[in-house]
């Protein structure tokens, strides 16, 4: 096993594939950190690809950091992200015009993390060894 670290989620808004936009509260990124050690890391969420557990994570000033545990067989390439799967207990959707919707996240519980190319939040930084 190979320690990581990495920001899995920040406060910012980003673009959903379902067409709005989405951003976690702060509240809801230390939730998220409360809930993550012990979850699973699955590659592209897919439960038969366990790549790794969660070992820690706290929420450092809107961002959320995980330190994972990766299995040593498995190469953590340059492109891959590592982003929560969650459960949200309490979120708002606001209409910001006709054709956009936009939910605020406000409580939130970790189900899992999952290691992708494809994040809906653009511009997490690249997953890096634990120094």
């Amino acid at each position: 096993m190979t320690k990581y670290t990495a920001v899995a989620a920040t406060t910012n808004k980003c673009m959903e594939n379902w067409g709005g936009t989405s951003e976690f509260t702060d509240e809801a990124l230390s939730q998220l950190a409360e809930t993550a050690p012990g979850k699973l890391v699955l590659l592209d969420f897919n439960p038969e690809k366990r790549v790794g557990v969660v070992l820690s994570a706290k929420n450092d000033n809107g961002k959320l950091i995980i330190e994972v545990d990766i299995n040593a067989e498995f190469i953590v390439h340059e492109p891959y992200r590592i982003v929560p799967g969650f459960i949200a207990h309490k979120d708002d959707w606001e209409n910001l015009d006709s054709s956009t919707v936009h939910r605020i996240i406000k409580n939130a519980e970790s189900v899992d993390y999952g290691i992708t190319t494809t994040p809906t939040e653009q511009g997490l930084p690249e997953i890096k060894p634990t120094k």
